[in-house]
């Protein structure tokens, strides 16, 4: 009788331990779906944070491109306000050097149109060349205009010379004599002055000759050495022009390329704020899916929680009848023999540990699809797939408090973190088979560093605490840890 009361008084306990339970999971449940709740409100807040950071990314961008295109004019103004290089050479050459001058002070205006400048650059000084030739030409063909004239009258003087000497050679006498009669012949003053004057003019003349062929010979050394001094400096400027566009035009290849790497970080931070927007989206929309998951899961586990208060119901008038027939079997055993009473204590004791098995199987089988559901909420929420080193869920529930009149169902639901590596999982599959007397040896999280013990045999072991005692083969003792939420595991199977 006395044991019967016992296992009466244990139900009653298991019940109400069960309503602890019960208590527990709902409190659990409700922590649960605020931390969701504050999930969802941090995710609202990324979203917000995000798009304030990329409107001050905008800015940024706009700010530099301004800052860019400020540089930019002040380079073209800078090129604008740059002086002429070009000289004049001479008075002559003043408007060819002008046009020089024109054409190079162009070709730094605008640098789109460099190609067009340099090109007119290049003609004006072909023409200004052009030119120079033309004056060259006009000189020679005045210089060959007083050699004809300088070699005309030196034929005729020649040829008046040879006509005396021929008449002096074919008539010596007579000449001879005629320069006597006219020696003899006396002149008049008028006639010696003509004659002077004539001799004069002569002498005059010669000399102009002279002066024009030395002027002749100085003006065509000046011009030969003019049209090379020019023709030099006409080359070197046309190379300083050459080697200015090219730097100008290697200045907007890299202004160019700027430009364009520009406009690839723009069209980069548009397609990042593109996919920005696409990921809050499926994040809003992941978000959503877990409200509908939680709330449908919040159904199942009313629904299971429900049912197995009806099935405690159930179980509690069982046990109501069960403590009637307790109480009848007492009154029996006061009237009648003490070996019928025996028999039926022992049918009952029988009966409530079945009742106490199925009820225990019972409600594990109906929260298995519950902690199914948590696990698969708990996994997409963390974005994992439960494997190793990710986050997984764990659902216990406990029936306790049968045998009184109270009963409890207390469901409990635990989120951790598996930081177990893959030599740490294998022990951890290992914990069912660490019984009394499993041969065991030092496991991955051995606290004694390089010391090896050996091997050793399991004498104690406490589940609750997840800690054992082994006796090692050289006599020693030692508690170690293994699982649970030491979250180490000290020694493992040999």
């Amino acid at each position: 009788m006395t044991t019967a009361l016992k296992q009466v008084n244990l139900i009653t306990l298991k019940l109400e331990m069960l309503e602890d339970e019960r208590q527990q999971f709902l409190e659990a449940m409700d922590s649960y779906l605020n931390h969701v709740i504050s999930l969802g409100h941090t995710l609202v807040d990324k979203h917000s944070g995000l798009l304030e950071n990329f409107k001050d990314v905008s800015q940024a961008i706009e700010t530099a491109m301004n800052f860019l295109s400020d540089k930019a004019s002040e380079f073209r103004a800078q090129l604008n306000d740059k002086p002429a290089v070009c000289s004049g050479l001479s008075d002559s050459l003043a408007h060819d050097h002008e046009a020089i001058e024109l054409s190079g002070s162009l070709s730094f205006e605008v640098l789109p149109d460099l190609s067009l400048r340099h090109a007119t650059c290049q003609k004006s000084q072909l023409q200004s060349a052009g030119m120079l030739t033309g004056q060259c030409e006009i000189h020679e063909k005045q210089f060959q205009n007083h050699t004809a004239k300088i070699e005309t009258l030196s034929s005729t003087l020649v040829r008046v010379i040879a006509d005396l000497n021929s008449l002096k050679k074919q008539q010596p006498d007579s000449v001879t004599a005629t320069v006597a009669e006219m020696n003899s012949i006396p002149l008049s003053i008028e006639q010696n002055e003509s004659f002077v004057e004539v001799k004069k003019n002569l002498s005059s003349l010669c000399l102009d000759v002279e002066n024009i062929s030395r002027r002749h010979d100085s003006v065509f050394k000046e011009i030969s050495s003019l049209k090379n001094e020019n023709l030099i400096s006409l080359h070197d400027r046309l190379k300083d022009l050459e080697a200015k566009g090219l730097k100008m035009d290697m200045k907007i290849i890299d202004f160019e390329t700027k430009v364009n790497g520009l406009e690839n970080g723009h069209s980069k931070l548009d397609s990042g704020r593109n996919n920005l927007e696409s990921s809050l989206n499926e994040m809003d929309n992941r978000i959503n899916e877990m409200d509908s998951k939680l709330s449908q899961l919040q159904e199942r586990t009313s629904l299971v929680i429900n049912e197995k208060e009806a099935e405690i119901k159930v179980m509690f008038e069982q046990l109501q009848q069960m403590s009637k027939e307790v109480s009848e079997l007492k009154e029996l055993k006061a009237r009648k023999g003490p070996d019928r009473d025996v028999t039926k204590l022992k049918d009952l004791e029988l009966a409530i540990r079945g009742l106490e098995i199925w009820a225990k199987l019972e409600l594990e089988e109906k929260l298995k699809q519950v902690g199914e559901n948590v696990r698969k909420l708990e996994g997409e929420q963390k974005r994992d797939s439960e494997l190793v080193g990710e986050h997984i869920a764990e659902v216990n529930c406990v029936l306790d408090k049968i045998r009184e009149k109270q009963y409890s169902l207390q469901c409990r639901i635990k989120s951790v973190e598996d930081t177990l590596p893959p030599n740490r999982l294998l022990v951890e599959q290992q914990l069912p088979y660490m019984k009394v007397s499993a041969r065991v040896k030092k496991g991955p999280d051995w606290p004694h560093g390089a010391l090896d013990p050996g091997y050793g045999s399991i004498v104690t072991e406490v589940p609750s605490l997840h800690t054992v005692t082994v006796r090692w083969d050289d006599g020693r003792l030692g508690n170690y840890k293994v699982g649970g939420n030491w979250n180490a595991y000290e020694i493992q199977l040999a």
